[in-house]
């Protein structure tokens, strides 16, 4: 590479970010919030009372049936209020489901596929290749995976949310200023970074300059499934009042944003607040869209993809380089890099156009439970509503072929004085290729406990081919509590056996105490495997989240401190953090392929940064001085990288998410906090 000095340079002079080289915003705070996981007890079931098949023989299904993933199939029976999908021909249920729409990114094998797919009612967001996100009408989905140009239909989960200090950390003003052994300033000039996020407080004096604002675009999907707001910097210059956008649900992406590219300007210009990319370009994108049916606003895996996509054209309008930052995610997916969600982001990516993402806060989480299943066993995973207000708990499932018999999802209720368990109630067994004809309602003593709907699908080698479970355990409404039930996923597995991963994705962990279960082996929870899309996608750069801050003064002229907690079973065990080390909610590798993630890691542990204008601030957070706040998670980590990523397409405009890598393998800080690298921390 001709930059390949200049950017090790670079590199070791900017970021200090410690090497772990290895869909939500990611909710800063609430690893420190959550409740103390219960111990819960089993005994007193006979679970050797279930019958085990350990049959070989997959169920034969319709081809078109194996081209929908399983979440495509429960959201599409959820939004149809029941309606099974192969149950859709029946016209006088088909009224159900008119007016409704599901997001989809469906991967192709013919030209005529988009075609086809929007005289059903498709409107395409983003394409690439043989790859399309967008919208169908839930009708309408039964005949989509029936066109023979079509191999497979994902679903997408939604994404959650997932300084100061942070800036001499990673070296950020030797950067700045041409020091060390660089042979120039470099501070982000005529690099565009787009955030992907819940807005942007465009009037904060950090996102302006004497001259003008720096949003070279402000995109917002306000209304769920209509064509985003966008306007242009002259449109923000002349007239601020137009616009609509504000950032006032959480202020998440104005402080992602200040950690990337603020310039300081509110601090009178001063290097303590200043972002790592102080003169880019700005493109913020605000994907969090409001459905007017449900009252809810979610970040939509479709817009994000969009908002990645109107990016990288404007870029290519202006011709400049451009970074894309996503502090958004969900632990969901095939989480090995061949889901279409995946394969689209790797798509969109390319020579100067480089997607930098935060790997998650769920490493503090049993999350996962996985291993090589022995042959003809049964297996048991408890699993757990964090708390009262759960609304549901996916559960999703990826294994090898001819690995699982069957399997069943028991409620389980701990009713007498001793703490002894009672079945409540149960699904039928589910064999691969098959799924519930309805939703398990779960009644006992005449309360409704809640709802479970799984699938099964078969093997689609076309894919990855491994098989995939998908179930979701919901309630109707806020006076079922998920949290009062241990629900309890029961697996046999075949005559050989086989490698078996599960994750509980959202409010939702598996039981980490490992207990005496009669006549069956526990899947017990743990942490890893905890990183998910768009982080896993292969050319996506993941990132971790360490500490450079373990205790600050707030504006109520209190401390703000911030303990980590060691074991999530042990409220007592907690202590302060070292500086340097890794946070404790930073989630962790490997990918199912055994591939190593995350990439890197940056600063994300309370972090100052911008605040949101539109939202009115408690004292307990707030920078003594100016409009700043901080903030905890990867959220926080992943814009210092993409702001060194942005600095470094100054030194290489063409540079890829490979040649990123191989940057922070040869020259990002490691110590005795990371050990030996590669890891999966």
């Amino acid at each position: 590479m001709k930059y390949s000095l200049y950017l090790c340079s670079l590199v070791v002079t900017v970021l200090v970010l410690a090497i772990n080289w290895s869909l939500a915003a990611q909710d800063p705070e609430r690893p420190n919030e959550l409740s103390d996981i219960p111990e819960i007890h089993l005994e007193g079931i006979d679970w050797g009372e279930f019958e085990v098949v350990y049959q070989t023989d997959e169920v034969l299904t319709e081809p078109w049936y194996n081209r929908l993933d399983g979440r495509a199939r429960v959201q599409k029976r959820r939004l149809s209020g029941g309606l099974s999908i192969r149950d859709q021909d029946d016209i006088r249920k088909r009224k159900d489901v008119e007016g409704k729409y599901i997001d989809l990114v469906i991967r192709t094998t013919g030209a005529s596929a988009r075609n086809r797919l929007e005289a059903l009612g498709f409107n395409v967001v983003v394409e690439r290749g043989n790859l399309l996100a967008g919208r169908m009408p839930v009708e309408n989905v039964k005949e989509a995976a029936k066109l023979e140009e079509v191999s497979y239909i994902q679903a997408p989960q939604e994404a959650e949310l997932m300084h100061n200090r942070t800036r001499p950390a990673v070296r950020a003003g030797i950067a700045h200023s041409g020091g060390g052994n660089l042979s120039s300033a470099y501070r982000g000039e005529d690099i565009l970074v787009g955030i992907i996020d819940s807005g942007i407080d465009f009037l904060h004096p950090d996102f302006n300059t004497d001259d003008g604002t720096r949003l070279e675009r402000l995109i917002d999907y306000q209304i769920r499934g209509e064509d985003p707001l966008e306007w242009t910097r002259d449109e923000i210059n002349q007239d601020p009042d137009q616009i609509t956008q504000e950032d006032n649900i959480s202020g998440h992406g104005t402080h992602v944003a200040g950690s990337a590219v603020g310039n300081g300007r509110a601090d009178a210009g001063s290097d303590n607040m200043t972002g790592i990319a102080p003169e880019s370009d700005i493109i913020a994108v605000n994907a969090q869209s409001y459905d007017p049916e449900t009252g809810s606003r979610l970040f939509m895996t479709v817009d994000i993809l969009g908002g990645v996509d109107r990016v990288f054209q404007i870029a290519d309008e202006l011709d400049k380089p451009a970074v894309v930052n996503i502090s958004l995610g969900s632990i969901s997916g095939s989480r090995d890099g061949t889901s279409p969600t995946e394969e689209l982001y790797d798509e969109l990516s390319g020579p100067g156009r480089v997607i930098v993402s935060s790997a998650g806060n769920s490493g503090f989480l049993p999350k996962h439970t996985g291993t090589e299943m022995r042959p003809r066993t049964r297996y048991i995973a408890p699993i757990l509503a964090e708390n009262a207000d759960v609304e549901s708990l996916p559960i999703e499932a990826w294994y090898d072929r001819k690995t699982l018999s069957e399997f069943k999802i028991v409620a389980v209720q701990h009713s007498d004085a001793a703490g002894r368990a009672s079945i409540a109630g149960t699904t039928p067994w589910i064999r691969p290729g098959e799924e519930l004809d309805e939703p398990e309602v779960i009644i006992s003593e005449g309360d409704t406990l809640g709802f479970i709907d799984a699938t099964a699908t078969v093997t689609n080698a076309e894919r990855n081919g491994d098989s995939q479970i998908y179930a979701e355990i919901y309630r109707e409404n806020d006076t079922t509590d998920l949290s009062d039930i241990t629900w309890v996923f029961i697996a046999n597995s075949t005559i050989r056996g086989g490698r078996f991963d599960m994750w509980v994705n959202r409010d939702g962990m598996v039981y980490p105490r490992e207990m005496k279960l009669n006549r069956s082996d526990q899947l017990v929870g743990d942490n890893q495997m905890t990183v998910g899309t768009p982080a896993s996608a292969s050319e996506v750069i993941s990132v971790g989240a360490f500490v450079t801050r373990t205790a600050s003064e707030r504006r109520d002229g209190r401390s703000l401190t911030r303990f980590t907690r060691l074991d999530p079973l042990d409220p007592e065990d907690s202590r302060m953090p070292e500086s340097g080390e890794l946070a404790d909610f930073s989630s962790k590798g490997p990918l199912r392929t055994g591939e190593v993630v995350p990439d890197i890691a940056a600063p994300g542990y309370l972090v100052f940064s911008a605040i949101s204008g539109s939202i009115e601030w408690s004292d307990a957070s707030l920078h003594p001085v100016g409009p700043y706040r901080s903030a905890s998670g990867t959220s926080m980590a992943s814009p210092h990288v993409s702001g060194a990523v942005a600095m470094m397409l100054q030194v290489d405009p063409d540079l890829t998410a490979g040649d990123i890598r191989q940057v922070f393998a040869n020259s990002a800080r490691r110590d005795y906090h990371t050990g030996n690298v590669p890891n999966n921390n």
